[in-house]
């Protein structure tokens, strides 16, 4: 995918009736400075994305961007956002990844770094390169070693020889087995006295990682994956559902999370699960047999989507072969556009995810768990959701693959939920009014104007040039 620096101007241009006389200067302005190439770098963009770099401006910038120049403002506003993070100084948060050569080279060092989440959560890793870069970009793969947690309340958090084993074990299967012309991202794990990927800090980490390598690591955001054996699996299991739209295939190994996460939210997410016949510990092959079993289920009744495989192998325990499954998920790229999410908000090691894709939701209802279900028929120019909640509050449990999920009973309507939602030209056409039904009921029919603005919000926000939306509405679940 490649960005260019400059954005030229459409002939002919035809201005909205409805255009203020501030934004229509405002306009003019930026459509000279983008025409002249001594001005190209769009100074003002770069300096609203420097702000909001240092938490500051959280409003993007008053300017309306009509529909023929789409294409080029996104690819422009990705450019004014990469220079500012250079200009921050960002591209020395994770160095540079190791690169691997041929056979005959596999005697170097490889270098581990740390990134620093907060005070006491540090975490060691391994970035290593393998192979030729693809044409758009290099695929990247977060792979997560085996181990968990100890109970001996270790004075430092990195002193478990088991986990700083399995991290070894998992840096080995990257650079020789997995597969080639990828990077891959090995992380050790943050504080052996908790000993769980799915941890919130986890997240914090994977998704600054995952900005900062589509800005400075070249990177496709298309092909970004995760997965993980044993402790690494359930992690992947758990994190898949909780981020779908960040991958475009996972696999957890030598692990079965069972019913105890929310596997409705991986209905655009490819997931392959590869485990013993044997492996009875914590029921992991019974375990993982009860999830694909529920997939399948959300498969038949969507057949468009819950994309899924499980590989029982025959005679074999924990241990098991570690090649098959990354093969098959790297072969998958993710849709970023897709035209149905079903996502189920829940809490999560003490916080509450709000969404994924294009719909997000901006309050809450207080312990309710809230399912959604939403659709976009492009054809008609109608986006049409399912919003429940729970009348039961959620009973909060930990991301555990021993306990199945409470059913917290019957839903009503999310009565008072507030919902964003994020419009793209893919899925949507932004000239034409677009009509919001809510549990059966038109609650909106409005025109909106694709602004410069929101295209900033909503790159801030995501980090993802995929997920730069020139528009976007608000609505109330009534």
């Amino acid at each position: 995918m490649k960005f260019p620096t400059t954005l030229i101007p459409t002939a002919g241009l035809l201005l909205p009736p409805t255009l203020s006389m501030k934004s229509l200067l405002k306009t003019i302005a930026l459509l000279s400075a983008f025409a002249n190439p001594l001005t190209a770098d769009h100074t003002s963009s770069i300096a609203w994305f420097e702000s909001a770099m240092k938490g500051g401006k959280k409003v993007g910038e008053d300017i309306i961007v009509p529909l023929a120049d789409l294409e080029k403002t996104k690819n422009s506003v990705f450019d004014s956002y990469k220079k500012a993070a250079v200009n921050q100084d960002l591209g020395k948060q994770f160095p540079a990844p190791n690169i691997w050569g041929p056979p005959s080279e596999n005697n170097r060092e490889l270098k581990s770094s740390r990134f620093h989440i907060a005070e006491g959560l540090d975490m060691p890793y391994l970035a290593v390169q393998r192979g030729k870069r693809p044409t758009n970009g290099w695929p990247l793969t977060i792979a997560m070693h085996g181990g968990g947690g100890t109970g001996d309340k270790l004075a430092n958090p990195h002193a478990w020889p088991v986990n700083s084993r399995e991290w070894k074990a998992q840096i080995n299967l990257a650079i020789k087995y997995y597969p080639t012309d990828m990077i891959y991202f090995v992380p050790r794990m943050v504080d052996d006295n908790q000993g769980r990927w799915w941890k919130e800090f986890n997240h914090t980490a994977f998704t600054a990682m995952i900005r900062h390598a589509i800005l400075f690591w070249d990177v496709d955001p298309n092909r970004i994956y995760m997965l993980g054996i044993s402790e690494g699996g359930y992690g992947t299991e758990t994190l898949a559902c909780r981020y779908p739209d960040r991958l475009a295939a996972a696999n957890g190994m030598a692990c079965g999370s069972g019913t105890s996460i929310h596997v409705e939210n991986l209905r655009n997410l490819p997931f392959r699960t590869d485990v013993g016949e044997k492996d009875t510990m914590f029921k992991r092959q019974p375990n993982a047999v009860a999830k694909h079993k529920l997939l399948e289920e959300l498969r038949k009744a969507d057949p468009k989507g819950y994309e899924n495989h499980l590989e029982v192998y025959e005679g074999r325990g924990h241990g098991i072969d570690y090649r098959p499954g990354p093969k098959w998920m790297v072969q998958k790229t993710r849709t970023p556009h897709p035209d149905r999410v079903t996502y189920t908000l829940f809490e999560h090691d003490k916080v509450k995810n709000k969404g994924a894709y294009w719909i997000e939701a901006l309050n809450d209802l207080n312990k309710k768990v809230i399912k959604l279900d939403a659709r976009i028929d492009s054809k008609r120019n109608i986006i049409s959701i399912d919003a429940r909640a729970t009348i039961k509050d959620e009973a909060v449990q930990a991301a555990d693959w021993q306990q199945p999920l409470t059913d917290p009973g019957e839903t009503k309507a999310a009565s008072g939920l507030k919902l964003r939602l994020w419009l793209h030209d893919k899925l949507l056409d932004l000239d034409k009014p677009i009509k919001i039904r809510i549990n059966g009921k038109t609650v909106k029919t409005d025109k909106v104007t694709p602004s410069l603005g929101t295209m900033q919000e909503s790159l801030m926000q995501f980090g993802d040039p995929e997920f730069i939306y020139p528009a976007q509405l608000e609505v109330v679940v009534p």
